[in-house]
């Protein structure tokens, strides 16, 4: 069946596919959805003997779909545009022969040819969303919408810093890029901190300080939302590690941390406002009962955080550690409480913050704590985590457009995770110029 602009439908059976060598089909299933919601974007390529040209991933995603007809274009009908395109598409089938560096460079020539072609149509949504997007290049390539991303930050960065062409392995190449960005970002910062006179950053405060000397100082009823992750009976040793210490179940010595900290909560909170508090399982009957005591209204069931693996610690013996848990509790004097955003489990399923990213050994992942200030508090509130540690939750708060206030007492961990802050903050800055 013929179509506008040179397309027709033909019999998947009817194609001929000796020519196609390709035995990586990448992400099928998500490709056969995208073109189950919103159609095939691109018509795969024949020649005039029906031989196949390009498109084998295309016909597979259909057959998924139990489609016996897929749209299609002869090659000699093709513009110079289109050409262009596969001639790319098809270099790029042949990844595992080419270099990472000619890898990356294709990709983005590939992306930048799609944002090109799709230039000329309208911007959707409240917001105005590209008409093309990485994820769309993400899933015409049948690979990762995040891997995507590094390869194209990768192929930017080494027109900045040519010596990245140089280093063996893409994943090294990255690592690299990643410290020279922190390096560039950082020498920005002291840019705009000196046209300013002082730091633009007002609404993020974090304090190098105990939290015990800070927390009498905060006013009554000032705070929206805390989240935090207290210490569990651990001695860090700063940016060297952690050891752990017998308690005998709950030491003394972090029971009464809790005590003196937890009616402070309870008092910074406005009312109605939430709080999430991550702990050690066999602290839940301490902790509950100090919660309650303060005036806190305290779901029993603990809330849980799902890692993607366990953790290897002593897995000869006994099972290995693949949860932590959480307490969410409201501070319900006067009115009723605050209502969560949108309906929400209590099992949150996310990857653990990767290694060569990672600033504090119990740190959490911020898309995990991005999910609960978004549930518990609104744009501009006011989100406080009195034990920072790696920031998480001050970067969460600066990416869902919060103002935050952290306390760190340890000097290493501070100047790390303020590191990561500033980062943060000059690419929000940079975004808003």
């Amino acid at each position: 069946m013929q179509l506008e602009k040179g397309t027709f439908y033909t019999n998947i059976t009817e194609i001929d596919l000796s020519k196609s060598t390709r035995t990586d089909m990448g992400d099928l299933l998500s490709l056969a959805n995208s073109i189950k919601s919103i159609g095939l974007i691109n018509p795969i390529i024949l020649d005039r003997n029906n031989k196949l040209v390009a498109g084998l991933r295309r016909i597979e995603a259909h057959k998924i779909l139990k489609k016996e007809e897929i749209e299609c274009r002869f090659y000699d009908e093709l513009t110079e545009y289109e050409r262009r395109r596969i001639f790319l598409e098809e270099e790029l089938l042949q990844k595992k022969k080419l270099e990472w560096v000619e890898e990356v460079a294709l990709k983005q020539a590939l992306h930048s040819l799609y944002v090109a072609d799709h230039a000329g149509e309208k911007r959707t949504g409240r917001h105005g969303k590209k008409a093309w997007s990485q994820s769309k290049t993400a899933s015409a390539l049948g690979v990762s919408t995040s891997g995507l991303s590094d390869d194209l930050r990768l192929a930017e960065a080494m027109k900045l810093f040519p010596q990245l062409k140089g280093i063996k392995s893409k994943k090294d190449a990255l690592r690299k890029m990643y410290r020279l960005r922190e390096f560039s970002l950082l020498e920005r910062l002291a840019e705009l901190e000196a046209e300013a006179g002082e730091t633009k950053f007002k609404d993020v405060e974090f304090l190098n300080k105990n939290c015990l000397d800070v927390l009498p100082t905060i006013e009554d009823n000032s705070v929206d939302l805390i989240i935090t992750d207290p210490p569990w009976g651990i001695e860090l040793t700063g940016m060297q590690g952690a050891r752990s210490i017998d308690y005998k179940m709950f030491s003394d010595k972090m029971q009464g941390l809790y005590t003196k900290t937890i009616p402070h909560f309870f008092r910074i909170l406005k009312d109605g406002s939430h709080i999430y508090l991550f702990f050690g399982i066999e602290h839940y009957q301490k902790l509950l009962e100090l919660l309650r005591k303060a005036g806190f209204d305290v779901r029993e069931v603990p809330c849980v955080w799902i890692k993607e693996g366990p953790s290897f610690s002593n897995w000869e013996y006994k099972p290995m550690p693949q949860y932590e848990c959480f307490f969410f509790a409201v501070k319900s004097v006067k009115g009723a409480p605050k209502q969560l955003k949108e309906p929400a489990s209590d099992v949150f399923d996310y990857k653990r913050t990767k290694g060569m990213d990672k600033i504090h050994p119990t740190e959490k992942p911020i898309d995990l704590i991005r999910r609960l200030i978004l549930l518990s508090s609104a744009k501009k509130e006011l989100v406080f985590d009195p034990f920072a540690g790696s920031a998480a939750t001050l970067v969460a708060s600066i990416l869902c457009d919060r103002k935050c206030l952290g306390i760190e007492m340890d000097i290493d961990y501070y100047n790390a995770a303020m590191a990561r802050i500033r980062n943060y903050m000059v690419e929000k800055e940079l975004e808003d110029e």
